[in-house]
């Protein structure tokens, strides 16, 4: 295990290092061109300034597509790093305002039980009292109709008296 390890670190070692050799490379080569296109601008002024820009373009150009070789992965990666970071912001975002779309749904939910037990506190309330109402009307009634005596209703109370006892 440990000899394996080893030899990875050693192949990746060797794999960095042979990176920086070709970036040392496409750094040298740019700087060639870059002299080599100096030299020609100057040459060239002396033939006229259209021929001069025309050919310090296109030795520019020439510059840029051999060292953008070399870089090509490392602009790439970076590029893919911004991408993923602009991800991650949206999906912050988004997860943001769904958390924000279910609080807003609970305290919806949360008022609505409220409103709704104090709409059931009411009617128990209610209906508490009428069934009070109907019971002291229905008592009424019984000590109204009795025929045996003659009965007194005070307050909710019958009280049967003899016809014999007036």
């Amino acid at each position: 295990a440990a000899a394996t390890r080893l030899e990875e670190e050693v192949k990746a070692r060797a794999s960095w290092e042979a990176s920086c050799v070709e970036r040392e490379l496409a750094a040298q080569e740019q700087l060639d061109v870059a002299s080599a296109a100096a030299a020609a601008s100057a040459a060239a002024c002396d033939a006229g300034e259209r021929v001069a820009r025309a050919a310090v373009v296109r030795m520019l150009e020439s510059s840029l597509w051999r060292g953008g070789r070399a870089w090509r992965r490392w602009l790439l990666e970076a590029w893919r790093r911004q991408a993923r970071d602009e991800r991650e912001v949206r999906q912050r975002s988004v997860f943001k305002q769904r958390r924000e779309t279910r609080e807003a749904a609970l305290e919806v939910a949360v008022q609505a039980l409220l409103g709704a037990t104090q709409d059931a506190w009411w009617l128990h309330t209610v209906v508490g009292a009428w069934k009070v109402l109907v019971c002291a009307q229905a008592l009424e009634r019984v000590c109204a109709g009795a025929t045996v005596g003659t009965l007194q209703c005070d307050l909710g109370r019958c009280v049967t008296a003899r016809l014999g006892d007036r």
